[in-house]
């Protein structure tokens, strides 16, 4: 995890792009591992796993209180326990998964939704810990990680200020180790949900921030890149399955896109004080200079008719150009030769 560590330490300021595998393996091995390999393939710099069982997340019960809103746009009338069943990352796939992704050359790590969990990812060797949106507010975990030596990321999806203000006391010692991502927690987001201008008030909490994204097009995330996100969080799914999640996730060429678009929203960010790019360099010869417009002998009085302001840049700035006017030549010049810039006395 050495490139998010730095990147959190701020000694590299640089996007970060997590490919989230989510549910969309829709229970196969074999998927969970075309996944990882469809993010390496987009480009992304890391891969990420949920680790949870539908147990530790909720209650097996068939009452009411179980059953998920019908105004959820995707799961509406599920009981919450089997939904979870068929989204869990098994267990005992985990080794197997960090080591895949290891070998592909990309940082891994996993959503830790209880301690046991965290325990758990400690005990694999797992470097990172996310904390997700619906866990902000579970202060016994965050207690828990902020004690730990493992670098952790937070979304703050649902949250009002008073909580991720609590959730960064926690973290406050840890600030060049934890992150805070803006997130919206809607499935998918609309545009109208996003509220990218609420990054100005995350980053006042002086960590690094990004943006996990639930919505279907880059848009929301150039405009996180502008408010200065540096970590992207988003799903990633295949082409030709169906799973719980993928109708907010991206395709292996939609996520290289993302990818792409993310890298050129920040390369385009750029510098912060004017001066002309290396690629402007080449534009500098056609400025305006004072040239001459005729022949034009030593002492003769310099006028608009003899000299003028003209493309290219071959004489004097034109910042010379009234204080010359009505003054005698020092130089003898033909006509389209530039005037040189006066001596400063």
């Amino acid at each position: 995890m050495q490139t998010l560590r730095r990147i959190l330490a701020k000694e590299e300021i640089r996007p970060y792009v997590i490919a989230e595998i989510s549910a969309n393996h829709g229970g196969a091995l074999e998927n969970a591992k075309s996944l990882i390999m469809a993010a390496k393939n987009a480009g992304a710099d890391a891969v990420k796993l949920q680790t949870f069982t539908a147990d530790t997340i909720t209650v097996n019960s068939n009452e009411t209180n179980f059953l998920i809103p019908d105004s959820s746009n995707l799961w509406g009338g599920r009981n919450l326990w089997s939904l979870m069943k068929e989204a869990e990352t098994p267990l005992v796939w985990h080794e197997e998964l960090f080591g895949y992704a290891n070998s592909l050359g990309l940082e891994v790590f996993s959503t830790a939704y209880d301690i046991d969990a965290a325990i758990f990812l400690e005990q694999s060797g797992i470097k990172a810990i996310k904390v997700s949106s619906f866990d902000l507010i579970n202060i016994p975990l965050l207690d828990y990680l902020a004690k730990r030596d493992v670098l952790v990321i937070i979304s703050t999806g649902m949250s009002k200020t008073t909580e991720i203000n609590k959730a960064s006391e926690i973290f406050t010692h840890k600030k060049s180790t934890t992150a805070f991502l803006q997130c919206t927690s809607s499935y998918p987001c609309s545009v109208q949900d996003v509220n990218i201008n609420r990054h100005d008030l995350l980053k006042s909490f002086g960590f690094v921030t990004g943006y996990s994204d639930h919505t279907l097009d880059p848009t929301a995330a150039i405009l996180a890149i502008g408010k200065g996100a540096l970590i992207f969080e988003k799903h990633i799914t295949l082409m030709d399955i169906n799973t719980l999640d993928s109708e907010f996730s991206m395709n292996e060429f939609q996520f290289k896109n993302y990818v792409e678009t993310i890298w050129n929203a920040f390369n385009a960010l750029g510098d912060f004080d004017f001066s002309p790019t290396p690629s402007e360099t080449a534009s500098l010869w056609e400025r305006p200079s004072i040239i001459a417009l005729t022949d034009i002998a030593i002492g003769e009085t310099l006028s608009r008719i003899n000299i003028g302001i003209r493309r290219p840049s071959l004489g004097a700035d034109p910042i010379f150009f009234n204080e010359l006017i009505n003054s005698p030549s020092e130089f003898s010049l033909r006509k389209g030769e530039g005037f040189p810039t006066p001596k400063i006395s």
